[in-house]
């Protein structure tokens, strides 16, 4: 993919949601701060390297010669696999990870490990600055809390919520309905600004009462256009329309870039250049 030449910051954080098929990458840049790459798609083998093909050419449009963080929210080859390849290519600070990887991971284990970057294993209820952003685990579980209800490893994907300005970013991962009414059922701070529909939009995710208690204004999902699992779900695009989240979706939308200066928020939808602005309410006074 080319990527044609965009503007340098503005002073505005950045958050692009990048068109990587089925599957994550979100880049994330704080003004005159770190660059932080949440997941990198597909990738390896003689398939299309998601993190070859369209991560690495986007961090160099966007001038990013090295990464100040990589979080990687679960081993998934749709989250993970791409991540070897901008591992190989960019010099990376430090990485944020759930600490379980298993077979099949090797290549990114192996560039993990040659890259030199400090490694995090993060778990909830640690707080992280980024720049003048601060970053708040949800999830995985700290050793002193529940392990998640459910077997595999969605549930323990590493769940972040970034909030600068007033303005918070929900990042999820392949969070299910299991882990949601955990969050929901710990009081933790979900109610967010922007929220990345987890699971691509699968039915086994954005619950009912997760939509409630987080009341996203925009709704970004991260989906493969045609892919075979139908996803996103109906019924979850229904939740979020009834909650009042405007959707975008990058199988449509291609990559969805959202701005904000605290003030406003303004969402570009890259396959058709449009861009729309939506105005946020004052935040209230500290107490």
């Amino acid at each position: 993919m080319t990527w044609p030449f965009l503007a340098p910051g503005d002073g505005r954080l950045r958050v692009t949601f990048l068109d990587v098929g089925q599957g994550d990458a979100i880049f994330v840049e704080v003004p005159r701060g770190p660059r932080l790459l949440v997941d990198g798609g597909p990738g390896g083998g003689a398939r299309f390297d998601v993190g070859e093909r369209v991560v690495a050419p986007y961090l160099w449009n966007r001038g990013a010669m090295r990464l100040d963080v990589i979080a990687v929210t679960h081993a998934d080859a749709d989250h993970s696999g791409g991540l070897g390849a901008v591992l190989r290519q960019f010099p990376v600070r430090e990485v944020w990870e759930n600490g379980r990887w298993g077979p099949g991971h090797e290549d990114v284990v192996a560039a993990l490990e040659r890259s030199g970057a400090a490694r995090r294993t993060l778990a909830a209820r640690q707080r992280l600055r980024l720049g003048d952003a601060i970053i708040t685990v949800l999830n995985p579980p700290g050793p002193d809390q529940p392990e998640p209800a459910t077997p595999g490893e969605n549930d323990r994907s590493l769940v972040v919520r970034l909030d600068w300005r007033g303005v918070s970013f929900l990042l999820t991962g392949d969070l299910t309905a299991s882990g949601e009414e955990a969050l929901v059922d710990d009081r933790a701070p979900i109610a967010a600004t922007v929220l990345k529909v987890a699971h691509h939009g699968s039915r086994t995710s954005t619950a009912e009462p997760f939509v409630s208690a987080s009341q996203p204004r925009l709704a970004v999902v991260s989906v493969g256009a045609r892919n075979p699992f139908r996803h996103p779900a109906p019924e979850v695009v229904a939740r979020l329309d009834r909650a009042g989240a405007r959707v975008y979706r990058t199988d449509r939308d291609g990559a969805v870039i959202v701005e904000t200066d605290g003030v406003n928020l303004w969402v570009t939808r890259w396959a058709t250049r449009r861009m729309e602005h939506f105005a946020l309410a004052p935040e209230p006074p500290a107490r």
